[in-house]
């Protein structure tokens, strides 16, 4: 199978597993697993894979998590819903719960 096919299905499979507590705490399900595999696509295209390294490669993609749910549950789901960001401290302690 060529490489490339199979980083970008790794990547679906693994985002789809990783977009179900994501899905559980927004309103658009299919969006919510939309953006999970395509985020797993994207983080295995951009990082080279390291053989048998594999809390080396779960570390920064945990990292990464919070600064995705900054952008993508304060900013961005908002947005497209048709409201302003969640920018107040308030409002991001309210929707803390679900970067937990």
């Amino acid at each position: 199978m060529n490489r490339r096919l199979r980083r970008t299905l790794l990547g679906a499979l693994a985002g789809l597993a990783a977009s179900y507590p994501l899905v559980m705490t927004q309103e658009r399900e299919a969006v919510a697993f939309l953006l999970g595999v395509l985020v797993g696509i994207v983080y295995t295209i951009a990082f080279r894979t390291t053989p048998h390294a594999y809390a080396d490669r779960a570390m920064p993609a945990a990292a990464l998590g919070v600064p995705d749910w900054v952008f993508f549950g304060v900013i961005l789901f908002p947005l497209f819903g048709g409201e302003m960001p969640e920018g107040t401290n308030g409002e991001m302690r309210a929707l803390f719960p679900e970067l937990i």
